[in-house]
Order: C-alpha cells, then sequence, then structure tokens
C-alpha cells in the first residue's frame, strides 16, 4: 500500500459520498479494487442499490468478500412490496404464501401483489383484512369484487381473467388507477367509476359503448384497446389518450384540448390534430387501413415533441422543427428534402429511420444524439443498396436492429458513439467487434454466449450487457429471460472480467473460455 498517496487515503466519509453517485453496483465493486485500502476497508464506506439487483437467500449471493456488505442493503431497507402466492417471487421485499400472511407486519407495507390464486372465499377475505390494517394503497391481481374491497386502496389491477360487471360504490371512493384485464366485457354504467378517478387502462375486448357521464371528468390518462363501440364523450381534463383504432369515427365530437400524448389516431383527423396546441407527443397509425392518401405534415401542432408514424401515407410538406424524438416507421413514404428542407434547423435527441427503403437517403446535416436503425424482415435484401450504412458523425447512441445485410465496418461507426446496440451480428461485414471508442455495447437478443469470444471489453471504461441464458434455453434467442448480464474489464492479475446479473454477482476467469463453463462453475 502506499500510504502517502493522497488518493489512497480519502476519508470515508469522502469515499461514500463518491460511491453514493454510482448508479450500478458493478461500479461500486470496481471502485473498492483500485487499492488494497479500499477493498480492505469497504465495509466502511461501501453501501449498494437495493434495486439494482434482488436475492431471495444468502445461498444467491456468491460474491463472498461483499456477501455481509449486500446483506446489510436489504435490511436496511424499509420493505414496501408483499408478495403473496405458492412460490417465492424474488423482485419483491416480502414474498409470502397464504398461510404465512399472518406472521407479516403490515406497518410499512405499500404495495400487495396477490399471485396466489383464492380457491376459497376465507383467503380472498383473509388478503383484504391484512390490506385494511395496513397502509396499502395499491393491489395487483384483485382477483374479485364479490367481497368488499379495501377503501384505502387508491390503485387496482385487476388479472387477466376478471370479468364480473362493475358496480356502483363497490370500488374505493378515493381510486385514482384502475386497470382491467383482458377477459373484462361488460358495460360500464356512468356513476360506477368513482369522481377521483385519474388513469384508466381497459386491456381487453371490451365491445361497449362508452356512454356519455361513464367516464369520469378527472380522468386525466385513458387508453384502450380498438373493441370499444364508440365514445360519446371524452372527459374535458384529458391528457393523455391511448387508442389501438382504425375507425376515425370512434369518437363523438372534439379531441379535448388538455391533450398532451395521443397515440394511435388515423390520420384522416389531421384537421383536429392541428388544435391540439398543448400536444407533445403524437403516434399516427393508418397502417390497417391500408390507403395511399396524403399526410400533409404541416397540419402538425407547432410545439409536438415527439411524432411516431405508422403509416403508408405520402408524407408532405416540412417537419416541424420544435420535433425531438422521430420514428419515421417502416412504411412511410417520404423525400428526405421535402420534410428535412434545411436540415440545420433541426435537433434530434432520438430519430428512428429504416435502413432499407428502396433508396437510402442520406442523413449528413441533421443533428441527431440518439439514432435507431430499422429493418423489415426480408426487405431490402434484394435492392441495390449502397453495401455499407453511412452513419453521420456526432451520433453518441446508436441501434442497429436485426438485419442479414452486411452493413457494419470498422469504418462505418463514428467516433462519437460511445453506446452501440446490436441485434444480430450478422449485419457485420466481417468479425464482429467493438470500436475502441464504444464505452457501452448492448446485445439485446443473444443464441449463445459463444460468439462474445471474438471481443470483449478492452479497457474498465467499456462494459457489454448481454441477456442472460440458461443451459435449457441456450438454444432459441425468443426464450432467453428478461433479466441482464453485465460484463467489464477488471485490471487484476489472473482476472480478465467481472460480471454480475441482477440476482448472483460473480467473478469470471478467462473470457475465452465457452461462457456457461465458467458462468456456472464460478469462483469467487
Amino acid at each position: 500500500m502506499n500510504d502517502s498517496n493522497i488518493f489512497v487515503n480519502l476519508s470515508h466519509v469522502l469515499l461514500s459520498k463518491i460511491t453514493k453517485y454510482l448508479r450500478d453496483n458493478i461500479d461500486k465493486i470496481f471502485f473498492s479494487l483500485v487499492c488494497k485500502r479500499w477493498f480492505e476497508e469497504r465495509h466502511k464506506y461501501l453501501k449498494f442499490n437495493r434495486d439494482r439487483f434482488f436475492i431471495n437467500s444468502e445461498s444467491s449471493i456468491l460474491l463472498n468478500s461483499y456477501r455481509s456488505l449486500i446483506q446489510d442493503s436489504f435490511k436496511k431497507e424499509i420493505p414496501n412490496g408483499l408478495h403473496i402466492g405458492n412460490n417465492v417471487d424474488v423482485t419483491y421485499d416480502i414474498s409470502t404464501t397464504i398461510d404465512g400472511l399472518k406472521s407479516i407486519d403490515p406497518t410499512n407495507i405499500r404495495k400487495v401483489v396477490a399471485a396466489y390464486y383464492c380457491r376459497l372465499p376465507s383467503e380472498t377475505e383473509e388478503i383484504y383484512s391484512f390490506i385494511e390494517r395496513s397502509n396499502v394503497t395499491k393491489l395487483v391481481c384483485c382477483q374479485t369484487m364479490k367481497y368488499r374491497i379495501p377503501m384505502n386502496l387508491t390503485s387496482i389491477i385487476f388479472p387477466y381473467w376478471f370479468n364480473e360487471p362493475l358496480v356502483k360504490d363497490h370500488l374505493p371512493p378515493t381510486l385514482k388507477s384502475l386497470s382491467l384485464g383482458e377477459q373484462f366485457n361488460h358495460p360500464i354504467e356512468p356513476g360506477v367509476l368513482p369522481d377521483t378517478l385519474e388513469k384508466l387502462k381497459i386491456n381487453s375486448k371490451y365491445s361497449h359503448i362508452m356512454l356519455q357521464g361513464a367516464l369520469p371528468s378527472s380522468l386525466k390518462y385513458f387508453y384502450s384497446w380498438n373493441h370499444i363501440s364508440r365514445i360519446c364523450e371524452l372527459p374535458p381534463s384529458l391528457e393523455v389518450l391511448i387508442l389501438n383504432l382504425d375507425r376515425p369515427s370512434l369518437i363523438d365530437g372534439e379531441l379535448p384540448l388538455t391533450l398532451r400524448k395521443l397515440e394511435y389516431a388515423p390520420n384522416t383527423s389531421q384537421l383536429s390534430i392541428k388544435s391540439l396546441v398543448n400536444i407533445e407527443s403524437l403516434t399516427l397509425d393508418d397502417a390497417n387501413i391500408n390507403n395511399n392518401s396524403i399526410f400533409d405534415l404541416s397540419q402538425l401542432p407547432p410545439n409536438l415533441n415527439q411524432l411516431t408514424l405508422i403509416t403508408l401515407s405520402r408524407l408532405t410538406s416540412a417537419m416541424p422543427t420544435s420535433l425531438r424524438h422521430l420514428d419515421l416507421g417502416y412504411h412511410s413514404n417520404y423525400d428526405i428534402d421535402e420534410i428535412f428542407p434545411n436540415r440545420s434547423n433541426y435537433q434530434f435527441e432520438s430519430l428512428a429511420w429504416c435502413g432499407n427503403r428502396n433508396k437510402r437517403e442520406s442523413l449528413e446535416g441533421l443533428k441527431i444524439k440518439s439514432l435507431t436503425v430499422l429493418f423489415e424482415d426480408g426487405y431490402g435484401e434484394d435492392l441495390d443498396l449502397p453495401s455499407i450504412l453511412t452513419i453521420p458523425n456526432g451520433i453518441e447512441s446508436l441501434e442497429i436492429c436485426e438485419t442479414h445485410m452486411k452493413i457494419l465496418n470498422e469504418q462505418s461507426i463514428p467516433s462519437s458513439v460511445k453506446v452501440l446496440e446490436i441485434h444480430n451480428f450478422d449485419c457485420f461485414e466481417c468479425d464482429p467487434f467493438i470500436p475502441k471508442t464504444v464505452e457501452h455495447l448492448k446485445v439485446p437478443y443473444l443464441e449463445s454466449y459463444d460468439v462474445l469470444n471474438n471481443f470483449y471489453p478492452s479497457s474498465p471504461n467499456q462494459i457489454i450487457t448481454i441477456p442472460q441464458l440458461s443451459s435449457s434455453n441456450i438454444s432459441s434467442r425468443f426464450e432467453t429471460t428478461h433479466f441482464e448480464l453485465f460484463v467489464k474489464f477488471l485490471e487484476i492479475p489472473s482476472f480478465d472480467c467481472f460480471a454480475y446479473d441482477p440476482f448472483i454477482p460473480k467473478t469470471i476467469e478467462h473470457l475465452k473460455v465457452p461462457f456457461l463453463d465458467y458462468y456456472e462453475t464460478t469462483k469467487s
């Protein structure tokens, strides 16, 4: 140890403040390995982020040097989520069975997930009684309204099988959020929904007319699929409207001027959309109508911030310069010089653009922070398109969606790109690689870890995010779990990399060994 080094001898208070700014636990561990003192005195300053991994038992902790620190991070957190089911769910602070519910202190519980299917009325009543004795405000998987629902709830999510009629005065009078499942198909009568409701999601085959007065005036968020016959009236203060629809006459009357977000609106309602002076986010979808109409971009609200186009229509006029997020979709028909007449006026935080249209336009001159290159499956591979994709300099984040077209080489990715997401390694002209200037490589889909033997982080500034595969699902990338594994370079003798997933931190030796071998036989 270099006892005279000013950084080595930083106080525990200062070390604690520094590590608090590190979001990922892997970086906290890296920090503690900088020098011998920081490692040996890690218990005096290091604290892990509870929400960055989930561990349901001590046997899940394989990184022995940090076992007690991980345990402490769980003990110091006040539990507020309770899962009731047949099996333990490690994503919640407390998980129990219906029989173990009596032993749970309800004082600090704020949310209950009733994943256990109640076969007896007494079981439902026991759950509801527990909620009434607690400070719970959210119930996930509310299975029935046959018994009195606790009146202290402000948020209720019904499961997909729920299909009981909603009865007036049976919902809590302070309810703010309600989500109905896929099987629900009973008419919602006026006055049934409490006048405190702010958010309503109908994730179902609801096929009835939404009568005048059925939606309370307090509603700010309304989401529904396209089975509703008609909406007679929208609440005057509605801010978010998400409708998966293909009938422009679905809504009677005008859209509320308070709308900030509108999704899946057919483009035949352009004139009414232009009057929405407060709109910030807009998704236009007429792909199912199969028309070849014209959509005049000058009819868009002038202060629009986000626009997503799912359309077969021909786009004319210029895009609003207020746009910061734009998704041009797969099928939009446009002249890029017409929709961006003066490219220097556009500054995009994110842009999604199809890379295998009939012609591949240049994006030069547009200021783009994050670029997503879309590819329609099988389309464009027989077109006479430039083989290598040209990415404008200045882009910081680049996502290449799945394609078998050879569009990337070492010169095609500008040095400005710090985050690179690749959906399919077939897009490389030669062997896959990580440019030295890229700091974070994301691989959301992976059939096998073997492909990683060709490249790995070459410096502590680089990290790879890959899906966690198990030996049972490694043959199919569509069966990967939603958990991620992080791989990062670690400059310590005999160790090449360090990796962890949200459940089990692990140390890795020699990346070029088949990945599953050392992943499953990790030493710590």
